[in-house]
C-alpha cells in the first residue's frame, strides 16, 4: 500500500487488497482487525476510482459500515471512516442514481460535522462535503431548503478558508454553482452576476496545469449561458464557447466529466445557431450531443440530460430544414429522457415542455390530433411543476398558451383562444424589455389577437400588428427569429389586407440581408437561403405592385434577389472618389477595402472539415473572426455615411439609379409570386410600366418548368426527335400565350422607346429562370415568334447589368488577347464521356479569330495542357475566352459547379476568387452553364453568373445540355456574326441571335438552336 501511494501502481493496489482480505479472514478477533478493515475499505474505494467496478465500491461500503458498527464515535479513526462512507455512498448515487444512497450520505456528513465542530481542522472540509451533497440532492428533488442549507454551509466555509487556503478555489466554485442554481429557481440577477464574478476569480487563481481548471471553465460557461437566457447579450455565449473549447482540450478522452463539456458546448452552439439560423452550427451541436450520449450509456444516471439535449438539437435542425426524420428523432429522444428522469428531478419539467413542444410541432405539420392532445397534457403537467414565482413559469405558460391556440384552430372553441391570449398578455407584461424570450411572447400575443379578430371581428384586436412588428425588430431576437416573426407578420397582414403588409415585406428584406450575411461561409449562406423555401423579393414586389408602388417594387426585387452575389460585390466596392479626397476619407476607403478583401476570402470559403473538437473549433474561430470583421466593416460603412455626399453609401439602390441599366434597351422583370404575377418594363427614362399576367400563377410556372425538363429528357433517337421537338414547342407556345405575348404588346405600344428589332433584357424570377423566354412564340405558320421581333439578353439583376456596362475594357485593339480552351477528356474520376467535337469546335474558333480584323493575340489550351491551374492563370491574362468542356451544375452545392478539366474541376468558387486584368467576353460552350439552383432560383447561382461576377461584361451560357455534335455549327455561325469590322463584346447578343437563325436547321435541332443565351452587356 505504501509503495502504491508513492508510485500509483495498480499491481501493488491489487496485492494490498488481496493481503487485506486474507488478514481479515485470519484475525477476526485480533486487536489490529479494525485497522485492517478500514485500510481494506480505503484500498477498494481507490481501486473503484481507477477501474469503475461497482463491486469494489459495494465491498468498500460494507467494510466502512462494519468498522462503524464495531467502534464508537470516540475512536480516533471514526470520523475519517464516516466521511469515507458518506463519499462512497454519494459516489454510488452518482453511478446508480439511487436517492436512498444520497440521503444516507447526507445523514453521515451531518454526523461528521457534529464530530468536527468549529475550530476542528476538518471543519471546513465537513462543511463543503455536506453542502455539496445537499446541492446534489436539490438538483434531484428540487427541495429549495436543501439549496438554502447548501449556500449557508458554503458561505460559512468561505469565511474560514480565505484566499490562499488550499480549499478556497473549490469552495468558491461550489458556492458559485449554488448561487447559479438559486438564480435558476428564483431568477435574481444578482445571484448569477455574483456567480460569474466568483468563477472568473477562480480562473485567475488556477494555473493552466491545475486539475480543477477544466471544471472551473465548465462552470463559468454554464453561468454565462444562464445569464444570456435571462438578460440577452450574445457575447456571454461567445465567451462560454471559448471556455468550453478550452475545457474539452484539457480533459483526457473518456474522462467522466467530458460529457458535461460536450453537452454544454452543444447547448451554447444551439443558442448561437438560434441567433443566426446556421445549419453548420446545428450540425456541430448534434455531433457534440451524440458523443455525450455515447459517453453516458444505458444505466448512467445522467443519460436523460444528454438525450434531452440531443433531442433539442434535432428539433432545431428540423425547424431550419424541415426534415421530418429530425423531428421524429427529437420526439423519440424526448420521450426516452422523460421516462428516465426520476420524479422530482429539477430538469423533469423542462423535459416535459420540450416533449410537448416537439409533439405540437409535429401536429402543426401533420395535423395528428393525438399529438396535440398529448402535447397539452405534457404542457399542463409542466405548468403544475412551475408554481407562481418560479422564473421558468412564464415560459411554461407561453408554451401552454401556444398549444391552446392550436386547439382553437382545430376545434374552434373560443375559450381556448381567450385563455391563450390571457396567458400571452401576462407573459408580455412580466418579461422586461431585454429578455430574449420577450420577442416570442410579443409575436404570439399579436398573432393570437389577429386570429381572434378573424373570428369575432372585434376592431380592438387589430392593434396587435404593433406587437408583431416589435417582435420582428426586437434587438435581442437575432436575425433568425426576427425573420421568423416577419414572415408571420406578412402572413397575417396579407390575409387581412392590412396596410402594414408592405412595411412587413420591406422589413423582411432588410432582415434577410443581415441574416444571410451573418453566417461566415458562402455554403452556410446558401443553406440559409435554401432553408427558407420562399421568395421574399417576389412577394415583396407583388405587394408593392398591388399598392401601385411600381418603382418600389423594382427596388425591392433588386434588394432581395441574388443576395449572395450582391453581398460579395459589396466587398469589392470601388472607392476611387473617396480615396482621391485624401485625409480621413482616404483612410476610411483603405480600411473598407482591406476589410472587404478579408471578408470576401472568408465569406466565399466552403467551411472546415475534420474531427469533432478541431472541426468545431475551426468553424467557431472562423465564424468569430468573420463576425468581428463584419462588425468593423459595418462601423466603417456607418462612418463613411457621415461624410458629405455619402449618406446613401451601400444602401439599397434607388430606382433612378437602377433604371440606368435600361439605357440601351428595356429590362423586363417577370415577377412570379404566390400572390400574383406581373411583368415590369423598365426603360432608361420615365416611369416603369406594369403588365399584369393574369392568366398564370406560381403553380403554373412550376408545372411548365417540369414539363420542359421532361421534354428535354425525351429520346433524340431517329424517329423520336420530332415528338421531342413538339413537346418543346408546346411549352414555348404556353410561355408565349401566358407571359411573353402580353409583354410584347406593351413593348409595341412603347414603339418610340422600343422599336422592333432592338435589344431587350429579360430578368425572370422564381422557376421562370429555368424556362427559355427568349425562344417563346406561337410557332405557327405566318406568325412571328419572339426572335423575329426582338434580340434577347438576360441579366440576373439590374445592378449586375449596370456593372457589365460600366466595366468597359481600356485595352487597345492591338493588345486584345483571345483564349480558347478545349478539354474533351477530363480527369479520370469525373465519370464524363469523351467529347468528340471539341477539337473541331476550337479549330473553327481559331480560324475565325486569326483571320478576322480583330487583331487579337490568340492562345489555346487543349488536352493535357488544359489543366485547372493553367486555365485559371490564362483567364487572368485574356479578355476574350472560349471554353469547350463538360460542365457540371452541382445541385447540392451550387458553388461547387465546375468545368471538367484535365487534372481536376475548375470550380465556380475558383472563378469568383480570380482577379482578372481586362475581362470582356466569355463563351461557355459546356452543359448547364446558365442553369440556376432549383431550390433558390432567385439567387442565380451558376457558372455563367460567376463568370459575369468575376468581371466579364458579356457572357454566352447554356440553359441545358448541349449536343457535342451540333455545337461547332452554332459556334462557327456565332463568330461569323461577332467578329467583323467593329469587334465589340456588346454585339454578342446580336451575333447569337443571328446565329440561331442562320444555322442550318437540318444540322441543328430546335433545342440546340435555343440552348445558348446571352447574359450581360
Amino acid at each position: 500500500w505504501t509503495r502504491f501511494e508513492k508510485t500509483n501502481g495498480l499491481e501493488d493496489l491489487d496485492k494490498s487488497i488481496n493481503y487485506g482480505r486474507q488478514a481479515l479472514d485470519s484475525c477476526p478477533r485480533h486487536h489490529h482487525y479494525d485497522r485492517v478493515l478500514g485500510n481494506l475499505a480505503i484500498a477498494l474505494h481507490h481501486r473503484f476510482t481507477r477501474q469503475i467496478d461497482i463491486k469494489d465500491l459495494n465491498e468498500a461500503i460494507v467494510h466502512y459500515k462494519l468498522f462503524l458498527e464495531k467502534n464508537s464515535p470516540e475512536h480516533c479513526r471514526y470520523s475519517l471512516v464516516l466521511v469515507n462512507l458518506a463519499i462512497a455512498l454519494q459516489t454510488r448515487f452518482d453511478v446508480r442514481g439511487s436517492l436512498p444512497d444520497l440521503n444516507l450520505a447526507i445523514e453521515y456528513y451531518e454526523g461528521v460535522l457534529k464530530i468536527r465542530p468549529l475550530g476542528h481542522r476538518g471543519h471546513v472540509d465537513s462543511l463543503l462535503d455536506l453542502a455539496t451533497a445537499l446541492s446534489t440532492r436539490f438538483k434531484r428533488s428540487s427541495n429549495k431548503s436543501d439549496l438554502d442549507q447548501a449556500i449557508e454551509h458554503y458561505d460559512n466555509a468561505l469565511k474560514l478558508c480565505v484566499p490562499g487556503h488550499n480549499r478556497h478555489p473549490a469552495a468558491l466554485m461550489a458556492f458559485s454553482n449554488s448561487l447559479l442554481s438559486r438564480f435558476e429557481v428564483a431568477g435574481d440577477m444578482r445571484d448569477v452576476d455574483f456567480a460569474i464574478l466568483h468563477l472568473n476569480s477562480i480562473l485567475d487563481l488556477l494555473p493552466s496545469e491545475h486539475p480543477n481548471l477544466p471544471s472551473a471553465l465548465l462552470n463559468v460557461s454554464g453561468a454565462l449561458v444562464a445569464r444570456y437566457k435571462k438578460r440577452g447579450g450574445i457575447q456571454d455565449v461567445d465567451q462560454a464557447i471559448d471556455h468550453l473549447k478550452r475545457a474539452a482540450l484539457l480533459y483526457p478522452p473518456g474522462h467522466h466529466s467530458l460529457s458535461n463539456v460536450l453537452m454544454s458546448t452543444g447547448n451554447a452552439l444551439l443558442i448561437r445557431s438560434g441567433k443566426q439560423g446556421d445549419q453548420q452550427i446545428v450540425n456541430q451541436a448534434i455531433e457534440y450531443y451524440s458523443t455525450a450520449v455515447k459517453l453516458r450509456p444505458r444505466g448512467h444516471p445522467n443519460r436523460c440530460n444528454a438525450l434531452s439535449g440531443l433531442a433539442t438539437a434535432f428539433q432545431s435542425r428540423f425547424e431550419l430544414l424541415g426534415n421530418f426524420q429530425d423531428l421524429d428523432l427529437a420526439i423519440e429522444h424526448h420521450e426516452n429522457s422523460v421516462e428516465l428522469y426520476p420524479p422530482g428531478h429539477i430538469n423533469h419539467p423542462r423535459a416535459l415542455m420540450n416533449l410537448a413542444n416537439a409533439l405540437q410541432s409535429r401536429f402543426e405539420h401533420l395535423r395528428s390530433v393525438h399529438d396535440l392532445d398529448q402535447a397539452i397534457v405534457y404542457h399542463s403537467n409542466a405548468l403544475e411543476l412551475r408554481p407562481l414565482g418560479h422564473p421558468s413559469r412564464f415560459k411554461a405558460l407561453m408554451n401552454f398558451a401556444t398549444a391552446l391556440e392550436s386547439r382553437f384552430d382545430l376545434r374552434g372553441d373560443i375559450r381556448d383562444l381567450d385563455r391563450a391570449i390571457e396567458y400571452y398578455e401576462y407573459v408580455v407584461e412580466s418579461y422586461f424589455a431585454e429578455n430574449p424570450n420577450r420577442p416570442k411572447a410579443l409575436l404570439n400575443l399579436g398573432s393570437a389577437r389577429v386570429t381572434r379578430f378573424k373570428k369575432l371581428r372585434d376592431e380592438g384586436d387589430l392593434t396587435p400588428f404593433d406587437y408583431i412588428k416589435s417582435a420582428s425588430t426586437h434587438p435581442s431576437a437575432g436575425s433568425h427569429k426576427q425573420l421568423t416573426s416577419c414572415m408571420r407578420w406578412i402572413s397575417k397582414a396579407e390575409s387581412l389586407g392590412h396596410p402594414s403588409a408592405l412595411e412587413a415585406h420591406s422589413t423582411s428584406l432588410n432582415i434577410l440581408d443581415r441574416h444571410v450575411i451573418a453566417t461566415s461561409t458562402i455554403t452556410s449562406r446558401y443553406q440559409t437561403l435554401k432553408s427558407l423555401r420562399r421568395s421574399f423579393a417576389a412577394d415583396s414586389a407583388s405587394c408593392a405592385i398591388r399598392a401601385n408602388e411600381i418603382e418600389l417594387a423594382v427596388v425591392l426585387l433588386e434588394q432581395g434577389r441574388a443576395l449572395l452575389w450582391t453581398q460579395l460585390s459589396r466587398f469589392r466596392t470601388s472607392l476611387d472618389d473617396l480615396q482621391c479626397t485624401g485625409g480621413r476619407e482616404a483612410q476610411l476607403a483603405v480600411t473598407l477595402q482591406q476589410l472587404g478583401r478579408e471578408l470576401e476570402r472568408g465569406g466565399s470559403s466552403l467551411g472546415p472539415h475534420g474531427a469533432l473538437v478541431e472541426s468545431c473549433s475551426s468553424l467557431e474561430a472562423g465564424a468569430r473572426r468573420y463576425r468581428k470583421l463584419s462588425a468593423q466593416w459595418e462601423n466603417t460603412v456607418q462612418e463613411i455615411r457621415q461624410l458629405e455626399g455619402y449618406v446613401h453609401f451601400l444602401m439599397p439602390t434607388p430606382f433612378d439609379e437602377l433604371k440606368k441599366a435600361a439605357d440601351k434597351g428595356p429590362i423586363i422583370i417577370v415577377n412570379i409570386s404566390r400572390y400574383r404575377c406581373d411583368a415590369i418594363v423598365v426603360l432608361g427614362s420615365g416611369k416603369p410600366h406594369v403588365v399584369p399576367l393574369v392568366q398564370i400563377t406560381l403553380e403554373d410556372v412550376s408545372q411548365l418548368s417540369q414539363e420542359f425538363g421532361a421534354a428535354l429528357k425525351m429520346s433524340t433517337a431517329a424517329g423520336e426527335e420530332k415528338i421531342r421537338e413538339n413537346q418543346i414547342i408546346r411549352v414555348l407556345r404556353q410561355l408565349w400565350d401566358l407571359i411573353v405575348y402580353p409583354i410584347v404588346n406593351k413593348l409595341k405600344a412603347l414603339e418610340a422607346d422600343v422599336p422592333l428589332g432592338s435589344r431587350i433584357w429579360w430578368c425572370p424570377t422564381s422557376k421562370l429562370a429555368s424556362l427559355p423566354l427568349h425562344a417563346a412564340g406561337p410557332y405557327r405558320m405566318g406568325e412571328q415568334n419572339l426572335p423575329h421581333l426582338f434580340v434577347s439578353s438576360y441579366t440576373p439583376t439590374l445592378s449586375a447589368l449596370i456593372r457589365s456596362k460600366k466595366d468597359k475594357s481600356t485595352v487597345s485593339e492591338s493588345k486584345r488577347a483571345f483564349l480558347a480552351v478545349g478539354q474533351s477528356n477530363p480527369y479520370g474520376t469525373s465519370c464524363e464521356s469523351d467529347l468528340q467535337s471539341v477539337s473541331v469546335e476550337l479549330e473553327a474558333v481559331r480560324r475565325k479569330v486569326v483571320s478576322s480584323p480583330m487583331q487579337a493575340r490568340y492562345s489555346q489550351l487543349i488536352g493535357d495542357e488544359a489543366t485547372a491551374g493553367a486555365v485559371m492563370n490564362a483567364f487572368r491574362k485574356h479578355g476574350w475566352i472560349h471554353l469547350a468542356s463538360h460542365g457540371k451544375q452541382d445541385m447540392l452545392q451550387p458553388f461547387e459547379s465546375n468545368f471538367a478539366l484535365r487534372d481536376k474541376p475548375l470550380r465556380l468558387l475558383d472563378i469568383i476568387h480570380a482577379e482578372l486584368e481586362h475581362p470582356e467576353f466569355a463563351f461557355l460552350s459546356a452543359c448547364h452553364t446558365a442553369v440556376g439552383d432549383k431550390d433558390t432560383p432567385d439567387e442565380v447561382i451558376h457558372l455563367a453568373a460567376g463568370v459575369q461576377f468575376s468581371g466579364f461584361r458579356s457572357v454566352i451560357g447554356t440553359m441545358w445540355a448541349v449536343d457535342d455534335k451540333t455545337v461547332p455549327h452554332v459556334v462557327s455561325e456565332f463568330y461569323n456574326h461577332l467578329i467583323g469590322s467593329n469587334v465589340d463584346c456588346t454585339n454578342a447578343a446580336l451575333a447569337l441571335h443571328k446565329a440561331a437563325k442562320t444555322v442550318r436547321k437540318f444540322q441543328v435541332p430546335l433545342d440546340q438552336r435555343i440552348v445558348f443565351i446571352h447574359i450581360g452587356a
